[in-house]
């Protein structure tokens, strides 16, 4: 899993099936500061 989402296994049974709700698990702008660099080094 990626260091900063937590995966929540969803299971609402026959009709409602099994999913994964996904949740930062940091500050949403360092994770958007991080993508940026990233970008900004890969062009």
């Amino acid at each position: 899993m990626l260091w900063f989402l937590r995966r929540h296994k969803q299971n609402k049974g026959l009709s409602g099936g099994q999913y994964y709700e996904y949740e930062l698990d940091l500050d949403p702008t360092i994770v958007l500061e991080a993508r940026t660099e990233i970008a900004e080094h890969t062009v």
